[in-house]
């Protein structure tokens, strides 16, 4: 089972800086890194993600909104 935290930033800073941030966010709200990043599919092309994070582009995640979730180990 994965659980997502869903964050949506509409600042007119750039998306990757905004991606960044959203990753700082969760590690420092939550204590550890996320694994895996939805994204808009068709802003998924403008995010570099660092090699220990998985981005994925999806149809129905809304633009400048990131999902970033840790898979359960169960």
């Amino acid at each position: 089972m994965t659980t997502y935290v869903g964050m949506q930033d509409l600042s007119k800073r750039t998306l990757q800086l905004r991606f960044d941030n959203a990753i700082a966010t969760f590690e420092e709200r939550r204590g550890y890194r996320p694994i895996l990043v939805a994204v808009n599919e068709e802003q998924a092309s403008e995010i570099t993600a660092p090699a220990d994070i998985e981005l994925v582009g999806l149809r129905n995640v809304a633009a400048n909104t990131f999902y970033l979730a840790k898979r359960d180990e169960r």
